[in-house]
Formats: structure tokens, C-alpha cells, sequence
């Protein structure tokens, strides 16, 4: 609560909201363009996106200290100076919370997530989106930067499909066989492109990366087609606006707003680890290398090679790219 109320902006709730929103609507009219899709998984597919869930910033119940009071009123914490009591104590408090819930209806509202947490999820179990109040903040969102950042920034989190769960959260398949098959013929060519990248000497294992490789290039593929609708929603295509927005960019950096849509993209996956720990999660890591989430998925995109001049047949311009989603009608 103290930090909700002393750091969260709300605006960025307000923000994020329309952004989803947009994000859902865009899947949504697309679906009728996926030619490999049959008509019966669409409808579902649709169905689903329509049912999605979204939890942004903090649970409400967290606005009223006497909720939290009472949650916590079995915690009994020691005065002790030995910190490792507490955190012992804590922990069993967490989980006789946990075995309280056995036998009970799950609880649809529930987080598995804090909002502190500098992190976003897709829980397909529930049918839900969550973006906590820590990861609603810079360096990740901000409501007061240019949104095509914003809308870069969180393409990863909504590619999550959640395939083999229904609209409801239910565990249930329901894809039709020849989709079912259409979509793993796709994600072969997933699965040939990012085995071919390497760290170090090892390569990529391109299957057990595959699912979130997927995730990133079709959030990054959903998201720029609803930064578009935003564009031209709310008549930001207009060439009087544009003129009058090439005075309105970032100031200091010659970047069209195209461009700071990848960049926000990207920076999402500004990471630093060791050589060791890198090494140990191709082995163990479903995620491919931050790296090649940015490398793998931008080089996919042709508007991404058109907004930065790429040479045709250059690595982030090639010949051949992979895609599942937002398969358009010619």
C-alpha cells in the first residue's frame, strides 16, 4: 500500500488499459486474415481474446489498509535480531495461506505476483493479464513518454497464447487438427532460426525456446499492428499531425516514432550476465539469450528493416522470415 501510494503513477493505469485494450481489438479483427486457421478455431480464438482478464497496477483490496491488516493479522513476526527467523516465519505463513486454499473455489481475482514485482505475465489457467505496478514504470512504461515506446515495450507479455487452455481457464484443446498442424509447420521455422544463433560455441536449442520465441515475435507483430490502429484511431496519421509531431519527438535523438516503437522493443531485454550463467540457461532456460529475443524477433518484422534502412539480404533483412500471427490476405 505505501508503495502504491507513494510511487505508482496512476496515469500509467489509465494508460496501460488503453493499450490492452487496443492490443485485444487489433487480435481480434485480424483473425478473419489468418488463412491456415480454420474457421472453428478462429471463432474460439476469438472468444478467448474477447474473455481475456486484466489485472493492472494492484489488486483494489490493497487501497484499504484494514484489508491488509487483516490478512496479515496470523503473521506474528519475532523482535528478534537474527533475520533468518523471519524470514523462516514468513514463509510458513505463506504457505499455510496456500494449503487454506485446498478445497476451496479458485479465486479468478487472486495474484501470484506482488505489486512491487518488476515483471508482467499471461496466466492461462485463469484467461488473465497482469502488468503489476512495478513494471508500470520507467525504465519499462511511463505515461508521459511518446506511446509508441509503451506500446514497444510490452510486445513480448502479450504474445503469451495460452494454447491449450480455453477461454475460461479450463485445460482444453481446442484447436482443430488441421490448425493444430498448420501452426507446428509454422513454428518449424521458429525452431531452424534460433537454433542457428550461438553464445559462444553452443548454439540456441531452437524447441526448447520455441513457445516463448513465438510469444515474442507474434507480441512484437500484435503490437505494432495496434500501435497502428492507435495512429489512425485517434487521426495521428493525418499529414497536418505529422508535420506538426516532427516537433514533438524525444529531443536529443533523431528517431522517428517507427524507430522508438522497436527501440522500446528492445531495450525491454537490456540485460548483463555472466559467461557461466549464460551458458547454463541454454541448457535450462525455455527463453532464448536477451540477445536473440530482440535479434530473432526484429529480424521477422520488414517494417522494422524498412524504418531503419536494413539492406535487403543484410541479417536484419533477410529473405526468409517466420511468422504465425497477423497473416494477412493478398
Amino acid at each position: 500500500a505505501l508503495f502504491i501510494s507513494k510511487v505508482f503513477d496512476e496515469k500509467s493505469q489509465e494508460k496501460i488499459k488503453h493499450i490492452v485494450e487496443e492490443i485485444r481489438l487489433t487480435f481480434i479483427e485480424t483473425l478473419p486474415n489468418i488463412q491456415w486457421m480454420d474457421l472453428e478455431t478462429r471463432q474460439q480464438a476469438q472468444i478467448k481474446a474477447q474473455m481475456i482478464i486484466d489485472r493492472l497496477g494492484y489488486p483494489k483490496w490493497l487501497e484499504d489498509e484494514r484489508n491488509i491488516d487483516r490478512f496479515y493479522q496470523d503473521l506474528n513476526l519475532s523482535s528478534t535480531n537474527n533475520p533468518m527467523i523471519n524470514i523462516i516465519l514468513v514463509r510458513r505463513f505463506q504457505k499455510e495461506q496456500n494449503l487454506k486454499k485446498l478445497g476451496q473455489r479458485p479465486d479468478i481475482e487472486e495474484w501470484t505476483m506482488t505489486p512491487i514485482d518488476v515483471n508482467a505475465y499471461y496466466a492461462p489457467w485463469k484467461n488473465m493479464i497482469v502488468f503489476p505496478a512495478g513494471i508500470l514504470q520507467t525504465p519499462f512504461f511511463d505515461a508521459n513518454i511518446p506511446i509508441s515506446l509503451n506500446f514497444g515495450s510490452i510486445a513480448s507479455i502479450i504474445g503469451r497464447n495460452g494454447r491449450y487452455f480455453d477461454g475460461y481457464g479450463n485445460l482444453n484443446n481446442w484447436w482443430q487438427k488441421g490448425s493444430a498442424r498448420s501452426f507446428d509447420e509454422r513454428a518449424q521455422c521458429f525452431i531452424d532460426q534460433y537454433t542457428q544463433y550461438r553464445i559462444g560455441n553452443k548454439h540456441i536449442n531452437g524447441l526448447l525456446t520455441l513457445d516463448e520465441n513465438i510469444a515474442d515475435n507474434g507480441g512484437l507483430r500484435i503490437a505494432y499492428a495496434a500501435y497502428k490502429r492507435y495512429l489512425k484511431r485517434h487521426h495521428l496519421l493525418s499529414i497536418t499531425y505529422l508535420k506538426h509531431h516532427q516537433q514533438q519527438l524525444l529531443p536529443g535523438v533523431n528517431l522517428t516514432d517507427e524507430q522508438l516503437f522497436f527501440i522500446g522493443f528492445a531495450q525491454t531485454w537490456c540485460t548483463k550476465t555472466t559467461p557461466e550463467m549464460a551458458n547454463a540457461a541454454l541448457v535450462t532456460d525455455t527463453h532464448a539469450h536477451p540477445k536473440y529475443r530482440v535479434i530473432g524477433s526484429l529480424s521477422n518484422m520488414p517494417e522494422f528493416s524498412k524504418a531503419f534502412k536494413c539492406p535487403k539480404g543484410s541479417p536484419m533483412n533477410p529473405e526468409k522470415r517466420c511468422q504465425i500471427w497477423l497473416d494477412v490476405k493478398r
